[in-house]
């Protein structure tokens, strides 16, 4: 009985190409007898087939035993840049830097407005720095997508007005926050 448990845990762990809790495993396993179970993992241990490290995860002790999951799927391009081609078609890299304001701030994203007119760039909230509405910013990175053109805060240059307005509260109670 204790071989058998001690060969389906050895199985099992050199089949994942990740590492699993002595818990997650035994209910992977589908394991009654937790007894039997901890008694055949502590002899793979003591016999080196099986590694636990000081999270208690288990792996097996040669890593080329364990199966290692295939990137065919995603040829050699990384998988960021495969699905931001995939959201947003061919994107054209455009050279040089542009100088523009913030004109648009929202939890995850901005906009600027380029100081020589056009269209206004979508900017990541990653790639903001810390630049906030009405700051006037340094662009590089320029990207055209179909959706539009991005790019990457590379400096702040000036700081736009310290204004800040809006509402907190629930129902009629409300408070206002103005700053200046």
């Amino acid at each position: 009985m204790l071989e058998e448990m001690k060969d389906q845990i050895l199985k099992f762990v050199q089949k994942m190409p990740q590492a699993f809790t002595s818990r997650s495993l035994m209910k992977k396993l589908r394991v009654k007898d937790a007894r039997l179970f901890y008694q055949a993992l502590d002899q793979l241990q003591q016999q080196g087939l099986v590694k636990i490290n000081k999270k208690h995860r288990i792996r097996p002790a040669d890593p080329s035993a364990r199966k290692k999951r295939s990137n065919s799927k995603r040829g050699k391009q990384p998988l960021g840049s495969a699905l931001r081609e995939k959201l947003r078609g061919p994107v054209e890299k455009i050279d040089g830097v542009k100088k523009a304001v913030i004109v648009s701030l929202s939890k995850g994203f901005a906009f600027a407005r380029p100081e020589d007119g056009g269209e206004d760039l979508f900017i990541h909230a990653d790639h903001l720095k810390s630049a906030f509405l009405g700051d006037t910013v340094v662009l590089n990175h320029l990207e055209r997508s179909e959706r539009g053109l991005s790019a990457d805060v590379e400096q702040i240059t000036g700081k736009g007005e310290p204004l800040t307005h809006g509402h907190t509260g629930r129902g009629r109670k409300w408070a206002g926050i103005c700053a200046g």
